[in-house]
Formats: structure tokens, sequence, C-alpha cells
């Protein structure tokens, strides 16, 4: 007696059109869930560094003596780099002021200030973009600030919710305008982290 072997079946046209048209759906739900979620993370990652340069420049909570740059040199510095980097008199401090000897002494005694990357005449590398190697005298009223350039919409909307909690380009910690190196493309922005500075510079 002979066995009749059957035809290997296959997959046919159509059912391997649905199973394409399920995956594609699949994906085009998931994709974008993944993109939201890596940039909510990425803006995260920035807030937390900007928290932890501004705690390192100016840390208020004296109680636990933790002393931040200001608290300890008196002036606030002319770069971030300054937090990790020993200052000298041929430096200059965020008012464009010459540090003094007693500054360098007091720098000295406290150093380092942070713990993060910073790189002198370069900035912090973040996820984002790099924070610049500057403290800059802000145009808001008894702060000092850090920068970070060319950062997309969504990005600089995100830093501020992770800092802020909410999403208002002109209060709070974190503000962002218009790119000045690139007017004209208003998909990027300026991020400023503000940080209390009641002397000024």
């Amino acid at each position: 007696m002979s066995v009749r072997s059957r035809p290997a079946r296959g997959f046919t046209l159509p059912e391997v059109l649905v199973s394409t048209a399920i995956l594609v759906l699949l994906a085009a739900m998931t994709v974008p869930s993944l993109v939201s979620y890596k940039n909510a993370k990425d803006a995260r990652a920035v807030a937390s560094t900007l928290t932890g340069i501004s705690l390192s420049v100016n840390n208020v909570n004296r109680a636990l003596g933790n002393l931040g740059f200001y608290q300890r040199v008196g002036v606030f510095p002319g770069h971030p780099s300054d937090l990790i980097t020993p200052i000298t008199t041929a430096k200059k401090n965020c008012a464009g002021t010459a540090y003094t000897t007693g500054n360098v002494s007091a720098w000295a005694a406290g150093a380092p200030y942070s713990s993060s990357l910073l790189v002198p005449n370069s900035g912090i590398p973040t996820p984002l973009g790099w924070i610049r190697d500057t403290v800059y005298q802000s145009a808001t009223n008894d702060y000092v600030e850090l920068r970070i350039d060319s950062v997309e919409t969504g990005d600089a909307r995100n830093i501020d919710l992770a800092v802020d909690q909410f999403d208002d380009s002109t209060l709070g910690v974190v503000r962002y305008e218009a790119e000045p190196a690139a007017p004209t493309v208003t998909s990027l922005h300026r991020v400023r982290y503000l940080i209390s500075a009641p002397v000024g510079c």
C-alpha cells in the first residue's frame, strides 16, 4: 500500500499581504512611542546635568555643608570648567574681573565642585548638545545662566517640562528663545538655565 504524500503548503498571497499590513501597523504605533520615550529620557538627562552644575555653582542649601563655588570662592565662575580646573589670577570670573589671590586660595580649599565631565573651552556634553563653557550674566535680574545652543523645539519643551514641570518659554528656571545664530530656522532654540545670583555676576 503506497502512502500518498501531500504537497507542502505555503502561505497564500492574501495571507502574506495581511501579515505584512499587521506588522506595518504595529511598527507605525510602536516607533513614535519609542522615539518619544527616548526624547523625554534625553531631556531628563540634560535637566539633571543642568541642575547638578547649578548646585555646583551656587548651592544655597548651606545647612547640609555642601558649599557651591559661589559660597566658597565669593564670586561666580566665569566658566563651568572653573568648577574642576584650578583658577588663577590670570583667569576671569563671571563679571569679567580677574580672580583675586583670596579667590584662588578659597577655591583650592573646597575643590573640585563638580564630578561632571567639564571640557575647558568646549563645555559639558549632553545628549541634546553642549552646555557652553561660559557662565553668563542673565538679562533676567538676579540670575546668571548656562546656555545650550541649537536645540530642537520638542527637546527644548521637554527640558523645560523636566525642570519646571510646565512648558513656558518665558517663565521658570528654564527659558528658551529663537536661536540667535540661526534666526530664520524656527525649529531651533537657545535654552537658558537660570541660576539664582542676587548679587549679580
